[in-house]
Parts: C-alpha cells; structure tokens; sequence
C-alpha cells in the first residue's frame, strides 16, 4: 500500500498548475526590432527544429532562426519553463489547437499540456 502511496505523489504533484500570474508580462526578447505579419493557423516545419520557450516571456513558444520567427502566445493561463522539455506530435505542420505538452529536464515529471494559438510571423 505505501508503495502504491509513493507512486501516486508525483502524479499528483505533475496534475498541479500554477495559478496564472498577475504579474505583467514582458515582450519576447527575442522579437525586438522585427516587426509582426498577419496571424497564421498553421506552419510548415523542419524535423531537425521544434518548439522552444521565449527566453523572456513562459507563455510564448517561439519557431524558427535568423529571418523569420514565428510566435505563438499560449496566454496567461499556460506556460512552460525555458527548462523544460517540450513534446509535440505535429504530422507536417504546427497548427492552432495542436497540444504541446512539457517534462521537466531535471526530475521527468510531466508538466502542463497548453493548445496552440495562431502563428504570427515576425521579420527583420
């Protein structure tokens, strides 16, 4: 029984959220100086490059390198760590509405799973 006890605590603690934070939230850094495209509901991607989190900003995964980022803003009530892990199964392309689910780097406990919004592309 403690063992089935033992087990069940890091599931329970994984099924925990953070509450949103009222804190106001910070531009991506990596978007300054770009400027914003029309909102997209999917893109095409690389296999070679996935999803990362905004150095700056939890709620937003950023796409892409050099020219072209692309930005899709989860809101405030979800958000990973820039240390997590983030998994996806997108078959071509990332679309709206696509889950995208976290595991810690550290410790493997799974995180929040959070739907994709809109792509908005930014230039340089």
């Amino acid at each position: 029984m403690k063992r089935i006890s033992l087990l069940l605590v890091p599931l329970l603690l994984a099924s925990c959220a953070a509450p949103p934070s009222s804190a106001p939230r910070r531009a991506a850094a990596e978007l300054a100086g770009r400027k914003a495209g029309a909102p997209q509901h999917c893109i095409s991607f690389d296999r070679l490059e996935g999803l990362r989190v905004s150095d700056t900003d939890r709620h937003m995964l950023l796409y892409g390198r050099g020219g072209m980022i692309w930005a899709n803003d989860l809101g405030p009530e979800c958000g990973f760590s820039v240390n997590d892990s983030l998994i996806s199964e997108p078959l071509s392309r990332y679309c709206r509405g696509d889950l995208v689910r976290s595991l810690d780097h550290v410790s493997q406990i799974p995180g929040p799973t959070c739907a994709l919004g809109d792509f908005v592309p930014y230039k340089r």
